[in-house]
């Protein structure tokens, strides 16, 4: 149980800010001043249903990849209730990320550079080229090491989360978005987590 406690944590922490940012969003958050967390803003219905259909599209191309390269049944394993994780982590990603983790009103270039900077730092937090945890094998309460990995596996995961950082980034910023919100980047992030949990249900990756 005591593994799952970040998760938990993590779980409530999403849920105390979704109802800060719903609350933005009823109290009129175009102001600055009734504004608490950053992108509480509107969007069109539309921007979220394409940035959707965009999060599958790079779905579907890197889980074809996975499959050239032979790689699809490497996956990690998951609890079947690691969606409501997933859901939650990707709503504070979204927040952290799109929200904050981005420089504005400093012209087009400075917004471009810390776009795919941030990307990158997105894509490093992924433990996809590295880990820490128990070497394989180890007996019950090994210490956990540092360990890296830079196979297919691990190449093709951190550009599909480059690629997806970089769509999420488009959506909050593209001319379509009038007010900068994030609920765009949320829809997208939401689809693309719905989308590998089916996947990894229907590869035998989700753990009942």
């Amino acid at each position: 149980m005591k593994d799952y406690i970040p998760d938990i944590l993590m779980l409530c922490i999403s849920l105390w800010l979704a109802k800060v940012f719903i609350s933005d969003l009823r109290s009129g958050a175009g102001s600055e001043g009734a504004r608490k967390l950053e992108g509480a803003q509107p969007c069109r219905l539309s921007l979220c249903v394409f940035g959707a259909l965009c999060a599958l599209v790079v779905l579907a191309l890197f889980t074809w990849a996975e499959y050239c390269f032979g790689v699809s049944q490497t996956q990690s394993s998951a609890p079947f209730f690691a969606l409501a994780f997933w859901l939650s982590s990707a709503f504070i990603e979204e927040l952290v990320f799109r929200g904050y983790f981005v420089v504005k009103n400093r012209g087009r270039a400075a917004l471009m550079a810390s776009i795919f900077g941030f990307s990158a730092l997105f894509t490093l937090a992924h433990p996809f080229f590295w880990s820490y945890a128990p070497p394989d094998g180890a007996a019950d309460g090994a210490e956990s090491v540092l360990s890296f990995n830079f196979g297919a596996n691990a190449v093709i995961s951190s550009l599909c989360i480059f690629t997806l950082s970089l769509l999420f980034y488009w959506l909050r910023f593209a001319p379509q978005n009038v007010k900068n919100s994030i609920i765009p980047c949320i829809a997208a992030h939401f689809t693309y987590n719905f989308g590998v949990y089916f996947i990894k249900l229907i590869q035998g990756h989700i753990v009942f």
